[in-house]
């Protein structure tokens, strides 16, 4: 009924139409006070908007000489009968409601030229160009993509989708000829500078078009006619922007059509614009410089003019509640702080419009600010005037994505460059620098890549001995202790050229010397608290290796010493699998001053269920569970605490239950009968399992985590069997997830945890655990280096005995082939390493010492030696290892590079053994400083170390 309305409204329009047209010449003859209560936003209005936004430009930029856009800005007179008649700006904002010399696009009976005048840039089906639907006239380019085309020249005629060009018809007044010109093989701004165009064919009087298809110089004539009402057609568009009945789609009928007139666009019309001009619009916020925040200068106009109206409701009444169209602050066409802080002023759209007068403030200065920033952008491209300062980039800060400047092995830097400017370039760059020199010299080991505004310095294979000629190499520089040194560490500056074609600016990321950036072959230290005692796993994600947890946690058990044990690992951290070799890349590294044997390691690829997890049981199976079936206690009690509420599965592990040495905890699981079954013949891959996490606390000494189990199960079944052999379970350094089986074919009942040591859980289930139901694929380990032994991959690759030795002043890293199989739909991925091997700790009494040095299998023979310091650099701690083959008075002192003493770190007896200290060096300033060990008197060795705050 509405539709069946509405025709019938335009018909009745139609009708009055030439009435109606008459009126409006007419009133282009009049006074500005008498003409402003009869001429429509979509006419006269737009020629006032032009001359004061041309106002604002010049008072914004009072040395600039913008006469060549004054000569041509026209007045309220200059209407014209048809295009390209008269050549002012303000004849072509007035004539673009009149014809549509784009796409040629008519309303029914002929009546609207402005059906693409509309653009809801909020709705994303099409990205920008998307088409706009008008209610009962039909879907129509919207106004981006109608000024893209008449700047790039593409002007094609509009018959459901883009078809035959439609040319500019330009009638000579001499002779009568049309001729058919476009500039499409230049584009506007290009046009205006050779004032070349497309000749495509002249209309003789006799209606017979003649080819010519050739690109002339149009005399001046010519050229400023199209030229100059082109530039005011474009100014057209961004002003019909700035009314929000225009981003809604609403067709919004002027007088005789009834209710139908936006109440925004009627209080316009009806001389409100005279409430506003060049300097309301100046003290709403002045000029607006099309080139600050994007590359693409007239959408960024275009666009903030567009979600700025779209915070207001439109049509038809303005008192109407809820308006035909309501208002929002939704930008899925992307954000710019103009429009961010426009909202964050103007707060929540309003139901209504409950004075036109104060949308008008925002939107109507708005769009003379916006037309200013348009024909600032049509000077500068043109070179009407000098490329000023607000068209070159401007480079706001930098970002980097390691937390300090120091790139360790194996990580990744990544720098990103925030600048502002129109269609900018970047031009990335590093300089090698040392106190007397700064060069650009390629350094091995480091791979250096920029795209666009981002920079990446990967650490591949960098060594930290290096020298002012041969980067990566030994640098034999003999003090009078004989030992041998590198210089300071290597460090890099980085900047940036960013430019257009107005000019470059070029920022470095921080040329102070104390935030340079530092490449280390050390793996990067783990952050507090520290973890001590036990080889980690680490995960390289693409920017840096993230520790998983320790490993071999059961090599210090009684039973096990000096044994290898088998172990396996859920990753936390997805690996990154990097292009340009498709291998992913773990490392192990020592956290004490433990030494570390492995024979064997692997890495297998689970694909399981979306609805099912990955975890491994102390048994090292690989198994799967629904999180969603998981039991929590009914009821819980801990040394006479009810503990229920704190032991319910929580994935966040915010609430947690400490437990100390012999303590107790007693857990009833639910006995409600729709949960309970029993694990029959046929599904003997399934088994009954506790499912808990455990957490060593913070302050708690960190080396004693292992040693022996940390706690012990027993439990009775539904059946009431109960089961009094304990099962032990070990802990890891870090928060993990323990899976402990159970010897029943019956659920769970009752358990009972007993600590062996303080920990922390934060949740106790039952569950049933499956073995299988996921697909696992062992991917291949194609390459092994131990950071000082170099290629390991023999000791590793097989369950031989013959192993690979490492300690904290080394590391292994392992590389592995990317999984083969794909991920089939609605599963996901997950990761699990697998590991044998041992480690041996030094903090055994002498008696275990001796013992161990005496047996072969233990591999531990000890010597007199000075180990490297660890992290190095460092800021502002650093651990120092040595070992005591005999038993003396042993002195460790610091120097600084000049060999004045600056600290003594050990001066005491010592047993035969091995031994670590700390080295704090929060009061002392950056720089080189030297350790030394003596013995009795006798120099051990000297090494060096970099403190870097």
């Amino acid at each position: 009924m509405k539709k069946m309305i509405l025709f019938m409204a335009l018909v009745i329009w139609f009708h009055s139409s030439e009435i109606f047209s008459n009126q409006k010449n007419n009133n282009a003859k009049e006074s500005k006070q008498d003409i402003s209560k009869a001429d429509s936003y979509a006419e006269n209005v737009h020629m006032y908007i032009c001359i004061e936004a041309l106002k604002l430009l010049k008072d914004r930029f009072p040395n600039l000489n913008f006469s060549q856009i004054e000569n041509r800005i026209g007045t309220m007179q200059d209407i014209g009968t048809r295009p390209w008649q008269v050549g002012k700006i303000t004849t072509g904002a007035y004539r673009e409601d009149i014809e549509d010399v784009v796409f040629d696009i008519r309303g029914p009976f002929g009546l609207e030229a402005s059906c693409s005048h509309f653009w809801n840039a909020d709705d994303r089906e099409n990205g920008d160009h998307t088409l706009t639907h008008l209610e009962v006239f039909g879907n129509f380019p919207n106004a981006y993509t109608k000024i893209t085309k008449a700047i790039n020249g593409q002007w094609n005629k509009w018959s459901n989708g883009y078809q035959q060009r439609l040319y500019i018809n330009y009638l000579n007044p001499s002779n009568g000829l049309i001729y058919r010109y476009s500039y499409h093989t230049r584009g506007f701004i290009n046009f205006f500078k050779t004032k070349k165009i497309f000749f495509h064919s002249y209309v003789n009087t006799l209606g017979q078009e003649i080819t010519v298809d050739e690109e002339i110089t149009l005399d001046d004539y010519r050229f400023n006619k199209i030229v100059w009402e082109e530039l005011g057609r474009m100014a057209h568009l961004i002003q019909d922007l700035s009314v929000p009945a225009h981003v809604h789609n609403d067709v919004h009928l002027p007088p005789p059509v009834p209710n139908d007139f936006d109440c925004y666009h009627e209080y316009i019309d009806n001389a409100g614009y005279l409430n506003f001009d060049w300097q309301t619009a100046k003290n709403s916020g002045g000029f607006i410089n099309p080139y600050e925040f994007a590359n693409e200068p007239v959408r960024y106009l275009m666009y903030v003019t567009t979600q700025l109206a779209d915070h207001y409701p439109s049509g038809p009444g303005c008192l109407d509640i809820p308006q035909q169209h309501a208002g929002n602050n939704n930008l899925p066409g992307g954000s710019y702080p103009m429009i961010t802080d426009y909202y964050s002023g103007l707060g929540a759209p309003p139901s209504n419009i409950s004075s036109p007068y104060i949308e008008g403030t925002y939107c109507f200065n708005h769009a003379i600010r916006a037309t200013a920033g348009l024909m600032y952008w049509f000077a500068v491209e043109t070179g009407i005037i000098r490329a000023d300062s607000l068209s070159l980039p401007v480079i706001n800060s930098f970002s980097k994505n390691l937390p300090d400047n120091v790139i360790y092995h194996g990580e990744r830097l990544i720098l990103s460059c925030d600048a502002t400017g129109s269609n900018l370039n970047y031009n990335w760059f590093y300089k090698v620098c040392r106190p007397d020199n700064i060069c650009s010299i390629p350094v091995n080991g480091l791979l250096f890549n920029g795209v666009s505004n981002s920079y990446c310095i990967s650490n591949t294979s960098f060594n930290n001995r290096w020298t002012c000629l041969y980067y990566d190499s030994i640098c034999n520089i003999t003090s009078n202790n004989n030992s041998s040194f590198s210089e300071p560490p290597l460090n890099l500056v980085v900047g940036v050229r960013v430019s257009n074609k107005w000019g470059a600016v070029t920022e470095y990321f921080d040329f102070n010397p104390q935030n340079r950036f530092y490449p280390n072959s050390a793996l990067r230290p783990p952050p507090p608290p520290p973890i001590s005692g036990c080889p980690v796993l680490r995960t390289n994600n693409g920017e840096q290796f993230i520790i998983e947890n320790d490993i071999l946690k059961e090599s210090e058990f009684k039973t096990n010493l000096k044994k290898d044990v088998s172990d396996k690992l859920l990753l936390n951290t997805i690996p990154y699998i990097d292009p340009s070799d498709n291998l992913i890349s773990l490392a192990i590294s020592e956290t004490s001053i433990d030494e570390d044997f492995f024979d064997k390691v692997g890495l297998y690829c689970v694909d399981h269920p979306d609805n099912t997890t990955v975890g491994v049981t102390e048994s090292k199976d690989i198994v799967l569970y629904d999180k969603d079936k998981l039991r929590s206690p009914e009821y819980a009690v801990k040394s006479g605490v009810d503990v229920t509420k704190q032991l319910g599965y929580d994935s966040l592990f915010e609430i947690s239950v400490k437990g100390e040495e012999k303590e107790i905890l007693s857990v009833v699981f639910s006995s409600n009968k729709t949960l309970l079954r029993n694990i029959t013949e046929d599904e003997k891959e399934d088994s009954f399992a506790l499912i808990f996490d455990v957490s060593f606390p913070i302050d708690s000494p960190r080396v004693p985590v292992a040693k022996d189990f940390a706690g012990s199960f027993t439990f009775s079944d539904i059946s009431g069997n109960y089961y009094e052999n304990p099962i032990e379970f070990a802990g890891r350094v870090k928060r993990s997830e323990l899976i402990v089986t159970v010897p029943s074919k019956n659920e769970i009942a009752k358990a009972e945890l007993t600590w062996n040591k303080g920990f922390d859980i934060s949740y106790i289930t039952a569950a049933i655990i499956h073995y299988g139901g996921f697909d696992l694929e062992e991917l291949k380990l194609i390459k092994a280096e131990n950071s000082l032994q170099g290629n390991i991959d023999k000791q590793i690759l097989y369950d031989d005995d013959v192993r690979s030795e490492m300690d904290s002043n080394s590391y292994i890293v392992m590389k592995f082939t990317a999984p083969k199989n794909e991920l089939p739909p609605g599963w996901k991925r997950d990761f699990v390493f697998e590991v044998n091997g041992h480690y041996l700790k030094s903090n055994w009494n002498y008696e275990s010492l001796t013992n161990l040095r005496n047996n072969p299998d233990a591999k531990a023979f000890y010597k007199s030696e000075l180990k490297q310091n660890f992290p190095n650099p460092f800021n502002p701690l650093t651990i120092i290892n040595y070992e005591c083959s005999v038993t003396g008075l042993v002195r460790i002192k610091v120097y600084d590079v000049i060999g004045q003493e600056i600290s003594t770190l050990v001066n005491e007896n010592k047993v035969e053994g091995k031994y670590q200290v700390e080295f704090d060096g929060s009061d002392f300033s950056n720089g080189i400083y030297f350790y030394r060990m003596e013995i009795d008197g006798q120099v051990k060795d000297t090494k060096r170390m970099i403190l870097l705050k």
